[in-house]
């Protein structure tokens, strides 16, 4: 009996986020969050309590704190942040200035619906988590973005490459526009269409597959 296969997939959250997460305890001082915000060039770190997400602290909430702090203490309150002793106010923790409660999406979700999260809250980066909770990655608007920055020609010839190194490519044609394959043609088995429109979904910069596949076999044991 012969099949075609109709799914469109799309590029999830796990193949574009950051996975070499710097994070931060909620009982550290805001001193360390703001080293290692500086000298890693990063906008904003997931707060941790064992590898479970309890807050984030971004630029926003140091500028929270700047601007409720009275003039006269101003110049203490920098100096407790970046000098060498530590500062007397609670404050100064972490868990007491962090946002809690913050937005995260899970690695299973895809770029889309991520993005879609991070315009309603209006956010440049969100933690991501896996089944359990527990933090696997972060995803930024860089990291959205590689997934609309990259050629058609570059995905093409990578969609190429795949295709000869299963040797689908004279059986199988695939176009793309916009970051959208289109592959065509017949295969054996059902679980071929399969798996080459998951292999091809995973190329950087690939938003949608159309598989229009067709097989000659059902093997997938579905009635």
């Amino acid at each position: 009996m012969e099949g075609r296969g109709s799914m469109e997939v799309a590029v999830k959250v796990s193949d574009v986020m950051t996975k070499d997460v710097q994070s931060i305890g909620p009982s550290d001082r805001l001193r360390r969050a703001a080293t290692v915000m500086r000298e890693g060039r990063i906008g904003g770190l997931p707060v941790v309590d064992g590898d479970k997400v309890v807050g984030m602290i971004t630029e926003s909430d140091f500028l929270n704190i700047a601007a409720d702090t009275p003039d006269g203490e101003r110049h203490g309150f920098l100096d407790a942040l970046f000098g060498g002793h530590r500062a007397a106010n609670p404050s100064t923790l972490v868990g007491e200035a962090m946002t809690k409660d913050p937005i995260t999406v899970t690695d299973s979700m895809t770029v889309r619906e991520a993005a879609r999260t991070m315009k309603r809250h209006k956010i440049k980066r969100v933690p991501v988590v896996g089944d359990d909770d527990r933090l696997v990655g972060i995803l930024s608007r860089a990291d959205v973005m590689k997934v609309f920055a990259r050629e058609d020609g570059a995905i093409a010839a990578d969609v190429a490459d795949i295709l000869h190194r299963y040797r689908f490519d004279h059986q199988v044609e695939a176009t793309t526009n916009d970051g959208r394959i289109v592959i065509v043609g017949e295969v054996e088995h059902r679980s071929s269409a399969k798996l080459i429109e998951e292999v091809l979904f995973r190329i950087l910069g690939v938003i949608e597959v159309d598989n229009q596949i067709t097989w000659v076999y059902d093997d997938s044991g579905e009635s």
